[in-house]
């Protein structure tokens, strides 16, 4: 990424990166984080943003989940609408 080369030094993405890697649970996950490069463009930015909020959203549920089970169904229903409303524009 040319444009991002001296922003990158500047902002220390590498630093980032490397600190982002020492905290993975994994080897795989590690060497996916080192990998990472910053998107360059409008429509990716937009779509990494949007992947990032379902991947939320996914992890948001498994927590309430548990709890969910243990509630009546149309309970359980309404605060799985609280927690996507909650969540809705919450990044970016």
């Amino acid at each position: 990424m040319k444009g991002f080369e001296k922003a990158g030094k500047v902002l220390e993405f590498d630093r980032i990166t490397e600190k982002l890697a020492s905290l993975a649970a994994t080897e795989g996950a590690a060497e996916a984080l080192r990998a990472l490069q910053p998107a360059d463009d409008c429509a990716s930015v937009n779509r990494l943003l949007e992947q990032t909020e379902d991947a939320r959203a996914m992890i948001v549920s498994g927590f309430a989940d548990n709890v969910s089970k243990e509630l009546p169904v149309e309970y359980a229903v309404e605060m799985n609408n609280l927690i996507r409303l909650e969540m809705k524009g919450s990044i970016g």
